[in-house]
């Protein structure tokens, strides 16, 4: 396991995000049909799933020699999965013109998220608004209510909804599993959603959401702390965060600051022109928190 980071120095947290997103992409190996290739300075991705980011390359450190013989590779390899894939430069990826020399191949640019960190000790105790009730998904009941908020107040497209459905509803619901996931509802209806990401020491949040009929209630704060939370009381000591406009103020309040911006190019490209077989759907548990 991954030693708890305490350290808020901006350089401690852009290393820890960096672990945090490549012990993140390494679970996908305990998914059935997935593959995952680690390699000297990069980790290549294939879930199968025509969602971007869940095909994707991690923790690129390349040299200027060997980076165009890599991207090659990776592209070829996209290609012939016949899925959509994301490669995210960080301050950390090498070489210095990496996203260039990923444009010249066919990626573009579609997504910048800025990260934030705060330390735990420092963000409040969570309260629950009336009429709120938070479940942290331990069955797949629960699991629908999660996706059903998540998929409402994202707005979601089809297949990720399925890839969601499919690897959640069959990842463990061991309170210490490194993906732990809160389903929050009104008078039994599932309105919002939240989760915890535990990997390279921090606890990264994430599926944060809210369906709109319900914003402005405090009900993402609530599902917020409750997933920090959680987080806390396993030791943790410091919460990470990729935010967007939408979020970014309730973060801000709670004592998340700005660290870094990392960078998604993605490469699309055609399906397969034969069907791919069923996945796999038995059970399998996501690796535990290192």
């Amino acid at each position: 396991m991954t030693p708890f980071v305490s350290d808020l120095d901006r350089d401690t947290l852009v290393r820890a995000i960096d672990r945090h997103r490549k012990e993140t992409a390494l679970d996908w190996a305990d998914v059935p049909g997935a593959r995952v290739e680690e390699r000297p300075g990069y980790l290549l991705v294939l879930s199968g799933y025509r969602v971007p980011w869940s095909n994707n390359v991690v923790s690129s450190a390349l040299s200027e020699l060997e980076a165009d013989h890599v991207i090659e590779e990776c592209v070829a390899a996209l290609r012939a999965a016949g899925v959509p894939a994301t490669w995210t430069v960080s301050p950390l990826s090498t070489p210095a013109d990496l996203a260039d020399r990923l444009t010249a191949r066919g990626f573009r640019v579609e997504e910048s998220i800025p990260w934030m960190a705060a330390g735990l000790g420092e963000v409040p105790v969570s309260t629950t608004p009336k009429g709120l009730t938070i479940e942290r998904v331990t069955d797949g009941t629960l699991h629908r209510g999660w996706l059903t908020a998540m998929d409402r107040g994202f707005g979601m497209e089809p297949e990720t909804v399925r890839m969601l459905d499919e690897i959640g509803a069959a990842a463990s619901f061991d309170p210490d599993a490194p993906w732990v996931r809160f389903a929050g509802f009104v008078d039994g209806r599932p309105v919002a959603s939240s989760g915890l990401l535990l990997h390279g020491g921090v606890a990264g949040l994430f599926n944060v959401a809210t369906l709109p009929a319900f914003r402005r209630r405090g009900y993402g704060r609530a599902m917020t702390l409750a997933a920090l939370d959680h987080a806390r009381s396993l030791g943790f000591r410091v919460a990470v965060l990729g935010t967007s406009d939408l979020g970014r103020g309730v973060y801000e309040r709670l004592g998340f600051r700005d660290v870094c911006t990392t960078r998604g190019y993605v490469l699309h490209v055609d399906p397969p022109r034969s069907p791919r077989p069923p996945r796999p759907t038995r059970a399998y548990p996501l690796r535990r928190a290192r």
